[in-house]
């Protein structure tokens, strides 16, 4: 079976996209996923303030990697998001300037999440992004 990315959407004081990823049952991998055009619009103009990263059950490889990409494949978590553990939930803020952490704004039409270095077949565990106007 292949791997899967659903995306959740919750929008109140603070705004929340979720992606609940399943990894491929034949190779570990999680495919990458675009947000669709309604769902950027939910969030353009923004801030991106916090993620929060929570291994399920099985586990990811540790030290996997997520990258959240714009339309130039620059992270805009600036790379806080790499090395997660595969039993710790964990949070991370955006990095924006050389050791400066902070929130980030959405300024562009494309947001892709993208899973990397897990090898564990079936392994499931979900990224939620906090946005902030």
């Amino acid at each position: 079976m292949s791997g899967s990315v659903i995306i959740t959407q919750v929008f109140y004081k603070i705004n929340t996209t979720k992606f609940d990823w399943t990894a491929s049952e034949i190779d570990g991998t999680v495919p990458e996923i675009l947000l669709t055009t309604l769902q950027v619009k939910n969030i353009i103009g923004s801030y991106a303030n916090m993620a929060v990263t929570i291994p399920k059950s099985p586990a990811p490889t540790d030290l996997y990697d997520i990258e959240i990409l714009d339309s130039n494949d620059f992270d805009i978590f600036g790379g806080t998001l790499v090395n997660r553990s595969n039993t710790l939930i964990e949070q991370s803020i955006p990095l924006i300037l050389p050791g400066v952490l902070g929130p980030r704004q959405i300024v562009d039409s494309v947001f892709r999440f993208k899973l990397t270095n897990n090898l564990i077949l079936g392994a499931k565990g979900s990224c939620q992004i906090y946005f902030v106007r």
